[in-house]
């Protein structure tokens, strides 16, 4: 199923506020790691606050502290899966071609962020192939 068709389906919802436990990869206190069910490139990880947040001025202390950890533990994750060329992307409000209004961070490997495609072309996971991303991924957690 591609994203447009996936959103079309859980549009009355923030599919943040209500994440799949068994995709999580971090979950801390006030924000957690998962893997982008929609990615851009394999591995592609999105850390993700467990408030609805619109913007990065209405993070607390603790989300932004628990957020750039994170950050920091999936670079070194990746980077364990050979990755050298990695983008982080903030995701905050509706920006240009954000589809889902829950701040968010990405971290992305290889890929050229201006020359992605777009959120109507990418594919949405089924669960099997989130499952298989997810095993990929914690094979490597630190």
């Amino acid at each position: 199923m591609n994203y447009h068709e996936a959103l079309k389906k859980i549009w009355n919802k923030c599919p943040f506020c209500a994440i799949d436990e068994n995709i999580k990869i971090y979950d801390y206190a006030s924000v957690y790691m998962t893997i982008a069910r929609a990615p851009y490139w394999p591995d592609h990880l999105l850390i993700i606050p467990k408030r609805h947040v619109d913007s990065l001025f209405d993070l607390t202390i603790e989300e932004d502290d628990e957020i750039q950890g994170l950050v920091r533990a999936g670079i070194k994750m990746l980077k364990k899966l050979w990755y050298s060329d990695l983008s982080i992307l903030v995701r905050e409000w509706m920006a240009t071609w954000k589809s889902i209004p829950h701040l968010h961070y990405h971290i992305i490997p290889n890929i050229n962020i201006w020359s992605a495609n777009s959120n109507w072309e990418r594919e949405f996971l089924d669960d099997n192939k989130a499952k298989e991303a997810i095993d990929r991924i914690l094979k490597v957690k630190i």
